[in-house]
């Protein structure tokens, strides 16, 4: 498999698109017909640092168990190697309920302190230039990393030469492609160009279909209420979405009287909104297995 830098345009399909939904940091977010958007310039080599994230803790820590949880439903045990596995948490979960642990993650000093934390095999890559062995994973895991790849189709290929035969792939990723213009202005930002591609779910599922895996299972969960009440409640005043100030992002520390806010947040986004996942922006955890 080779990997190619894109440029402007879609990688799904290789469409040119006219209609944009958005524009943030002199990048405009382009629809393609194949239901991808994608962010227009094409970013720089040097214009995202994969590295970084947006996320606050919380937006980790707090769903992991139940994230784990459903996991287990499908696949009770094996070797799970997650996908830039951050600081851990996802991993700590799946440890408590038995998983053998492995994980790939491109920041030196998380992978160090992962390696470190659970003594596990930590390797130091991105998921492009990966030297893990070919089928030797029963699982492999990612969190919103669809829209970050440089090249998704390439990315989840290799993810694929990972799986045993009866593995599974077990991912978070948003639905936010082909919205109403009144749901990119709730949303405030889309962060681009980090966010280099966002997706309908029919254009998921076709880049699955070419990646060479299909769907076994969804659940879906809608950010209306989280987005709602961040966005004019202030009752949250970070999340770990899209709305997450810059001054927290940046540090990665929520002050201590946020503590209350990402519990809150965290509940809005997946126990409300498992109740309407049918509501604007959506959030999909996927479980997908080889053809």
């Amino acid at each position: 498999m080779e990997f190619l830098e894109r440029t402007a345009g879609c990688f799904l399909c290789g469409g040119q698109s006219d209609r944009a939904l958005f524009h943030e940091n002199g990048y405009s977010a382009m629809q393609c017909e194949c239901g991808v958007l994608y962010a227009s310039p094409s970013p720089a080599a040097d214009a995202v640092d994969p590295t970084e994230d947006p996320h606050l803790a919380s937006f980790y820590a707090l769903p992991a168990p139940m994230k784990v949880d459903w996991l287990h439903r499908h696949k009770p045990a094996g070797r799970l190697l997650e996908v830039g596995c951050g600081d851990g948490y996802f991993l700590a979960a799946a440890r408590a309920r038995g998983y053998d642990l492995a994980a790939i993650e491109a920041h030196s000093g998380r992978s160090a302190r992962i390696r470190e934390k659970f003594g596990i095999e930590v390797e130091h890559a991105p998921i492009e230039e990966t030297r893990w062995p070919e089928g030797s994973c029963d699982i492999v895991f990612h969190c919103d990393l669809l829209s970050h790849f440089p090249d998704p189709l390439y990315a989840l290929r290799r993810m694929r030469g990972l799986l045993r035969p009866d593995g599974l792939m077990y991912f978070e990723v948003g639905i936010v492609a082909d919205l109403a213009p009144f749901w990119y202005r709730l949303m405030a930002t889309i962060q681009m160009p980090a966010h280099r591609w966002l997706y309908t779910e029919q254009a998921l599922e076709a880049l699955l279909d070419r990646a060479g895996f299909r769907i076994e299972s969804v659940r879906r969960f809608g950010l209306a209420p989280a987005y709602f009440v961040s966005r004019f409640g202030r009752a949250i005043g970070y999340g770990g979405g899209a709305t997450t100030p810059a001054d927290q992002v940046k540090d990665r520390k929520p002050r201590l009287e946020s503590a209350l806010r990402a519990k809150v947040y965290n509940f809005l986004r997946y126990r409300v909104g498992a109740l309407a996942p049918g509501i604007g922006p959506q959030t999909i955890l996927v479980i997908a297995k080889p053809k």
